[in-house]
């Protein structure tokens, strides 16, 4: 005798079917904050440096507007890098990328060096804490603000150079850059806006503009105004 399959049962088997594809489809995807846009990351100029990122790792910054809608945030990488550089403008309208949120690249160990645009106006706090790699890092005349603890822990980090334009630096800015001898500051004497423990490092030499100078582009002590 022919068998037959009840509707009702084919009619559930069917609605089975299209709930498994709808919840295969709906968590193969991948959610992004509608506020957050992506993009590219300059990285690995030097193919052969073993100190290169993990090939396989997605290098793009990613970036925020701002609440005021006219500028971008950087908020960090989605994946690793050993060398960024962070563009001046960003978006379909080339708005300026004036900011790194707080906690951007903290604990990113293969970081090495980093570019910052011109544009840059304030470094969030914890920004690089914990970048025990980070070598090197070039402040631009524009950067208003240092946020406390920015480069905490980031004992590979060599002499900085502190612009004119810093009015604000926050605690322990630069506690445990172990490897760092000295950081030259262009004010003549600290501002009213930096933190009393902004170095936070007894072992690094501050050097206030009057008693060194630049031969060349490099920073060097003046010995005739050491006292």
């Amino acid at each position: 005798m022919k068998k037959t399959i009840p509707v009702f049962a084919l009619a559930l088997a069917l609605g089975a079917v299209s709930v498994g594809i709808f919840l295969l489809i709906g968590f193969s995807g991948t959610s992004v904050a509608p506020n957050r846009t992506y993009g590219v990351v300059l990285t690995e100029d030097e193919q052969n440096d073993d100190e290169k990122s993990e090939p396989n790792a997605s290098k793009e910054l990613t970036f925020e507007l701002a609440p005021r809608g006219n500028e971008y945030i950087v908020t960090g990488i989605s994946g690793r890098a050993a060398r960024i550089a962070i563009p001046s403008a960003f978006g379909e309208n080339e708005l300026p990328v004036t900011s790194i949120a707080d906690g951007a690249f903290a604990g990113n160990d293969c970081l090495i060096s980093v570019t910052l645009p011109q544009s840059l106006l304030q470094i969030g706090s914890e920004a690089f804490s914990g970048c025990k790699k980070l070598a090197a890092i070039d402040f631009p005349d524009s950067l208003a603000i240092i946020g406390d603890r920015a480069f905490y822990g980031c004992c590979g980090l060599d002499d900085i150079v502190m612009p004119l334009s810093l009015n604000t630096v926050g605690d322990f800015a630069f506690f445990g850059c172990t490897s760092a001898r000295r950081i030259f500051c262009e004010a003549e004497a600290k501002p009213a806006g930096w933190s009393d423990c902004w170095c936070g490092y007894t072992g690094v030499e501050v050097l206030w503009r009057g008693i060194w100078r630049y031969t060349g582009n490099i920073p060097t002590p003046d010995p005739s105004q050491r006292g």
